[in-house]
């Protein structure tokens, strides 16, 4: 499928929140081979001018595989989490 960049120049995208745990987005920076600091130490997260350890760019689409993981399991009607026998 074709996506022409100016019409999606134009295109509005409503905002979205989610809790993310620090636990969660270290592991994904060390997953992603993301060394920087500021994606492990809060410490040195905060000395960068971010409030919290900051969330990769990258990280929100992993998301979106999460929830579509979900979705094939509820409809393999099995438990998430419980993909074998």
């Amino acid at each position: 499928m074709h996506i022409d960049p100016e019409k999606a120049k134009a295109l509005t995208i409503r905002p979205i929140e989610a809790d993310i745990e620090r636990g969660r987005l270290r592991f994904f920076a060390k997953a992603i081979g993301q060394k920087d600091p500021i994606y492990s130490d809060v410490d040195a997260a905060r000395r960068a001018g971010h409030p919290d350890l900051p969330v990769p760019p990258t990280f929100f689409f992993s998301m979106e595989l999460e929830d579509l993981s979900f979705a094939v399991t509820r409809r393999w009607r099995r438990r998430p989490g419980r993909s074998h026998g």
